[in-house]
C-alpha cells in the first residue's frame, strides 16, 4: 500500500499541500516521493522555502524513529496477511464511526492516523480535524493530550503537527 507523494497531475502542489503529503508517507507502509518529470514537479524536500522544508525534514526523521515499530508491525501483517495501515472497520465492524470517519486509519495495532486534509485557515494557521477515538484512552501525540474513546474529537493543529493517537 503506496502512494506517489507529488502526484502525477501537471503543476506543482502548494509548500502546504506537499508538507501533509509527506507528513502522510510517513505513516504509510512505504514513503516515497514520486511524481511526474515535469519541471515545476518539485519533490524534494530541500529545495522548499521555511517553513515547509524543516517541517518535512522534522517528519521524515519521525519516520526513521518509528522504524522498530515499523518493523514489528510488518512482521505482524507478513503473518497475518493483514496491512500495517488499515481502515477503522477492520477493528470495529460494528461501529457506524469506523465506516463514517474515511480519512482516519490505523498504523500498526496502536496508532490511529488522521490525517489533515483541509488547508490552514489563514488567521490562526491552523487545521481542523475531526477523529473518531474507539473506547478506551487515546494520547495525542502531536498536543500530548489524553482523550478519552467512543467519541468524535474536533482538533486543531499547526503545520508541524501530525494527527497521530496511541493506545
Amino acid at each position: 500500500w503506496s502512494h506517489d507523494i507529488g502526484g502525477h497531475m501537471l503543476g506543482q502542489p502548494t509548500p502546504e499541500l506537499y508538507t501533509r503529503w509527506i507528513q502522510f508517507g510517513v505513516f504509510s507502509p512505504i514513503l516515497r516521493t514520486h511524481t511526474s518529470k515535469t519541471v515545476e514537479s518539485e519533490r524534494r524536500v530541500f529545495h522548499y522555502p521555511e517553513p515547509f522544508r524543516s517541517v518535512m525534514t522534522a517528519s521524515l526523521h519521525r519516520r526513521y524513529e518509528m522504524a522498530p515499530y515499523i518493523y514489528g508491525e510488518m512482521r505482524k501483517a507478513f503473518d497475518s496477511g493483514v496491512s500495517i495501515v488499515r481502515p477503522m472497520y477492520y477493528d470495529w465492524p460494528e461501529e457506524n464511526n469506523a465506516y463514517k470517519y474515511k480519512d482516519q486509519y490505523m498504523f500498526g495495532g496502536d496508532m490511529l492516523v488522521a490525517p489533515v486534509v483541509q488547508p490552514q485557515n489563514p488567521d490562526d494557521e491552523m487545521s481542523e480535524v475531526s477523529v473518531w477515538l474507539p473506547a478506551g484512552e487515546w494520547y495525542d501525540t502531536a498536543t500530548g493530550t489524553l482523550l478519552e474513546g467512543g467519541k468524535v474529537h474536533k482538533r486543531r493543529y499547526t503545520l508541524e503537527e501530525i494527527p497521530v493517537f496511541v493506545r
